[in-house]
């Protein structure tokens, strides 16, 4: 699992060679972690919406995770 983080990391210092390099892996740390709750299918998107939705249906979790991280990670690229 490491070696493939590791390659995660140094392929998003290259993406944003000019961000702070703390900043970066806080971003990878915050991403991850999203993801791997969204995997093991917590109960936390059910708790939190009060039943409205859960996230036993990936896709429309998955699309927002993007479109949430990757302003995240844009904001990143700015000066």
């Amino acid at each position: 699992y490491q070696p493939i983080m590791d390659r995660y990391t140094d392929q998003f210092l290259l993406l944003f060679p000019d961000a702070d390099r703390t900043d970066v892996l806080w971003s990878i740390v915050f991403l991850e972690s999203a993801f791997s709750n969204l995997l093991l299918q917590s109960t936390l998107a059910r708790r939190v919406s009060q039943g409205a939705f859960d996230a036993t249906d990936l896709s429309p979790a998955l699309e927002r995770m993007v479109r949430f991280f990757g302003a995240g990670f844009r904001e990143l690229a700015r000066p």
